[in-house]
């Protein structure tokens, strides 16, 4: 396992190193960001020594080895011009609020996802499958944030049980993690349901009702387990979607997190907090998907790393 991980590793830092190189192409290919730190009326000697100064007239090849020197060896983004502080430490301060939310809502996902999945398929073809499947369908049909908004207009403005955004007591979290969770749920429970018909079907379970295992533990103590393999790669690929996702809740919501802050980078050209924002987040998706590779082994000791 320890030489699977290693090569995982290899190749999520690869991975990021081909985000960096995109996002810093990206970026300077949105505007001259020199002509938003000079006077609308400067002169061009004036918005040359600007441009010298931020190393902006230097080859691209150039730039991009002097930034990624910075950053692999040292951490350093640059400033934020916005805020004249380190970029790294804006995102790393906004970071929590998005794990916060991601994490809520991935939670809410498996236990509805996995707990609606097995009762479908228990009771596969009758009502409370047939409504399940067309609730699923329905949330993952749906855009976030028009759910967002229809959250917000009727359980914040009309009845006022929850706030309208921010972030604050725990009731704030409550509408945009259930928001954000919905799409991923419906998921999961699409995938759990045929598995746990695979599951229930299998030779092994059939064997175990011959034998005359209780129904309840066949469900929960070896089809459930079974079941979960297909369901733990659905779930990473969601885990990494809910903090993509996260974006448009955060905006609808005005939850201070990664996907405000990137969305407002963008609008002021801020360089570093942008490159600061996409690298945080692309290595904490790879650290993510090395945990769910991981986890197979755990959940069934008969998958190989080899």
């Amino acid at each position: 396992m320890l030489a699977y991980a290693l090569k995982r590793i290899q190749l999520g830092l690869i991975a990021i190193l081909v985000v960096s190189v995109f996002v810093f192409i990206a970026v300077r290919l949105s505007g001259d960001v020199s002509l938003m730190l000079v006077a609308t009326d400067a002169t061009p000697e004036e918005l040359a020594t600007v441009r010298h100064e931020l190393g902006l007239d230097r080859p691209l090849a150039v730039q991009y080895g002097l930034f990624a020197q910075r950053v692999f060896l040292h951490g350093d983004f640059g400033t934020s011009m916005r805020y004249g502080v380190p970029a790294l430490d804006v995102v790393l301060g906004r970071l929590p609020a998005t794990i916060q939310l991601a994490g809520l809502a991935f939670a809410l996902a498996l236990l509805l996802g996995i707990g609606c999945g097995v009762i479908a398929a228990l009771h596969r073809d009758q009502w409370p499958d047939k409504i399940l499947r067309s609730v699923a369908a329905l949330g993952q049909s749906t855009p976030n944030f028009w759910i967002g908004m229809m959250f917000v207009l009727i359980f914040a403005v009309h009845l006022g049980w929850f706030p309208t955004g921010g972030r604050g007591s725990l009731s704030s979290l409550v509408l945009p993690a259930i928001t954000l969770a919905i799409p991923s749920s419906a998921s999961i429970l699409r995938i759990t349901r045929s598995a746990m018909i695979d599951a229930l079907g299998s030779e092994s379970v059939n064997f175990l009702r011959v034998m005359g295992t209780p129904e309840r533990d066949i469900v929960w103590q070896h089809a459930l387990r079974n079941a979960l393999i297909p369901v733990v790669a659905l779930a990473g690929i969601q885990l990494g979607m809910l903090v993509g996702g996260a974006l448009i809740v955060e905006i609808v919501f005005s939850w201070p997190g990664l996907g405000t802050l990137l969305v407002d980078a963008i609008n002021r050209r801020d360089y570093s907090l942008i490159q600061a924002s996409v690298f945080v987040t692309s290595t904490f998706l790879v650290f993510l998907n090395l945990m769910v590779d991981l986890l197979f082994g755990v959940i069934d000791p008969r998958i190989s790393y080899r």
